[in-house]
């Protein structure tokens, strides 16, 4: 390549943007509980919204729970 040839740039604009897409969303049910007196939330985001309550035991929970950090401050918790 000669100094005389131009040199290609791609800009944002110029990309086709056709097959990138935001990740899809694994969740599938999503429930908040909010306490109007201390205005804190807790959050829960489960995977699957139907679980099975078998008599010896429950099938394991997929999921996230997000918890407002002033709820917790200066408690105790356990979490299994």
């Amino acid at each position: 390549m000669s100094c005389a040839e131009s040199h290609k740039v791609a800009t944002l604009s110029s990309i086709s943007l056709k097959n990138t897409s935001p990740p899809q969303s694994h969740v599938v049910y999503k429930k908040m509980s909010r306490d109007k007196a201390v205005s804190s939330t807790v959050t829960i985001y489960l995977g699957k919204r139907d679980f099975i309550d078998h008599i010896d035991g429950v099938e394991p929970v997929d999921g996230v729970l997000l918890v407002d950090p002033e709820i917790v401050k200066g408690k105790k918790g356990l979490m299994f």
